[in-house]
């Protein structure tokens, strides 16, 4: 099972001082060292959304929306919530490779944001989560030369690149790493939606998992 959710958080710049007091030390030590207000607030809301969501896994809170999709074989539940509220949360640390986990590795989880959206994934299996703003500025010729098979310059460029970027997450190799995959012949499988945020903004979120051996 995987479950997913965004969320709008425009509104919650300047204003995450009672999400950043439940977290632990060690996470509001890693959020104080983000530069920017706004990316500071955008990983408060990110880790607040997965307390959120462990707690729903559990059993213990309830959505106030639900979906069902599919990846492959996979069921993917797909959360909305109406407001953020911060809720216990186990130790995050990082890999080698800087990719973040539980210290008991499972569920694992995946977290990522474009302007003022945030979107989290957590399963049982690894996972990789990426959102984009479509901004048509960016729907770029010279990146999709450079980064796109040539199978993937036939495909939208803003389900491609999200789609890439959640599975360098899901495997953990960063985003260097983006030229030397390509999403419609890996052993992955993706699961593309659509979003749009307060002010009407849309983005493309996506969803990257490995497929399973046979």
């Amino acid at each position: 099972m995987i479950y997913c959710s965004a969320f709008d958080v425009t509104p919650l710049f300047g204003n995450t001082d009672e999400l950043c007091s439940a977290l632990s030390p060690r996470e509001r030590e890693r959020a104080d060292q983000y530069r920017q207000k706004e990316d500071k607030d955008r990983h408060i809301c990110a880790l607040s959304l997965l307390s959120m969501m462990l707690a729903y896994k559990n059993g213990q809170i309830s959505a106030d929306k639900e979906e069902n999709a599919q990846i492959g074989e996979t069921c993917v539940k797909i959360l909305s919530f109406s407001r953020l509220e911060a809720r216990p949360l186990p130790e995050i640390f990082l890999t080698e490779r800087g990719k973040p986990c539980f210290a008991d590795t499972e569920p694992y989880f995946s977290l990522s944001h474009s302007h003022g959206t945030i979107f989290v994934a957590l399963s049982d299996a690894p996972i990789g989560a990426d959102v984009e703003l479509i901004d048509e500025k960016k729907r770029s010729d010279r990146l999709a030369e450079r980064f796109f098979s040539d199978n993937e310059k036939g495909e939208d460029f803003f389900t491609v690149w999200t789609r890439k970027e959640a599975y360098v997450k899901m495997t953990g190799e960063g985003i260097c790493s983006l030229r030397s995959h390509d999403t419609t012949a890996c052993d992955a499988s993706f699961l593309t939606l659509p979003y749009t945020d307060s002010e009407g903004k849309k983005y493309s979120i996506s969803l990257a998992i490995k497929n399973k051996e046979i």
